[in-house]
């Protein structure tokens, strides 16, 4: 039977894999039919550091409630990078006690497992408890949930179209499951979620590849053209440090069209948070406003110019003043995806003149015009 790995563990221990093979070496429920089951392979079980097992021991992930062999496949699955929490996509109706499927068969659920929920830092509890995360057993689902990805914090991206959940039929919301609630990210599907649970690659409906920053709320474009303009995309993925996201597709993004060509878009570490502390940090001195995703506009400093706010490794930002300007800062300001730099005001006609900077970023007005 096929067998499929789904991830690993950052330090290679443990891999993720569903098998529809009957022949494995493990004594579980359902482990001898067909259907597509989950399992954990643990390349160092010994314990001794050294990945030298010749069999590796496979730990079954996915049973039926009552001990027995599960009735439906597992479609998607993923593991954090500590290996502690699974999840998964499973049409199975036997994973939970007292679950029915409320929805048209195959009727796709988000199932999460966490290995170790005593919290002793060792993943010995077999089997795992199963929790269904798309919705309530007492009150099952109207349509399905699927592509879950999980963060070393436990929360828990996916896609849904259940309408207990913001979604609706053909028309999926991703969405983030923490231990507080859910959060709306934006509508699409196939999302992964960095280590850290703040940033979350993304389609969107047109098929083309963004990225979300949680802790700004910012949402940016990632496969896009030579003219900025969205590209159908396939296969994202992002870096576990939520900096890197690679994507693949046939569009002219630079380097020609036609053929599948895989692409990486270095996002950078900081964000819209940081941005606005490292900007508030630099102008304090000065008199004008800025606001940073609508918020209400703090005193700020007289803003003259600013620089580049892109992927390139240059300073993100540069403030200047005076006449001839003298540069007063830059910094680092990552995660943006576009840039507009507008000329230094000259009188008091440019009082009040906006300029927009960045994607959903930043908007910056000019209060009061001295040095000239």
């Amino acid at each position: 039977g096929e067998s499929v790995p789904w991830s690993m563990s950052d330090d290679g221990r443990w891999i993720l894999v569903s098998s529809a093979a009957t022949n494995l070496d493990v004594a579980a429920p359902g482990a001898d039919d067909t259907i597509t089951d989950l399992y954990v392979v643990d390349r160092d079980g010994d314990g001794n550091g050294v990945f030298d097992d010749t069999a590796p021991a496979l730990t079954p992930i996915t049973a039926a409630w009552d001990g027995g062999a599960t009735d439906g496949p597992v479609r998607s699955a993923d593991m954090s990078a500590d290996g502690r929490y699974v999840v998964m996509a499973s049409e199975a109706t036997n994973l939970v006690d007292g679950y029915t499927p409320a929805c048209a068969a195959p009727c796709l659920q988000v199932y999460g497992i966490d290995r170790d929920p005593d919290g002793n830092g060792v993943l010995d509890e077999t089997p795992p408890t199963i929790e269904l995360l798309s919705g309530d057993v007492a009150f099952p689902p109207g349509e399905p949930s699927y592509d879950p990805s999980v963060a070393d914090t436990g929360d828990v991206a996916f896609a849904t179209e259940a309408p207990e959940l913001g979604g609706a039929a053909g028309s999926p919301q991703v969405i983030v499951l923490t231990d507080t609630g859910t959060e709306t990210v934006a509508s699409g599907y196939g999302p992964v979620i960095a280590d850290d649970g703040d940033r979350i690659a993304f389609f969107d409906p047109g098929d083309s590849v963004q990225l979300h920053e949680r802790s700004s709320n910012t949402t940016q474009p990632i496969s896009i053209d030579t003219g900025d303009n969205p590209v159908m995309a396939w296969g994202t993925t992002l870096s576990g440090d939520g900096t890197t996201v690679a994507w693949t597709t046939d569009a002219d993004v630079g380097y020609g069209a036609g053929s599948l060509h895989v692409y990486a878009t270095d996002v950078g570490s900081g964000g819209g948070v940081d941005c606005a502390a490292e900007l508030n940090e630099i102008v304090t001195a000065y008199d004008a406003y800025v606001t940073a995703n609508g918020a209400a506009p703090a005193e700020l400093g007289e803003l003259y110019t600013l620089g580049s706010i892109g992927f390139d490794p240059a300073p993100r930002w540069t403030l200047a003043t005076g006449s001839p300007p003298e540069v007063v800062g830059t910094g680092d300001c990552d995660g943006f995806s576009s840039q507009v730099s507008e000329p230094a005001p000259t009188d008091n006609t440019d009082l009040g003149r906006p300029v927009t900077v960045g994607l959903d970023a930043w908007t910056v007005t000019f209060a009061e015009v001295t040095g000239s």
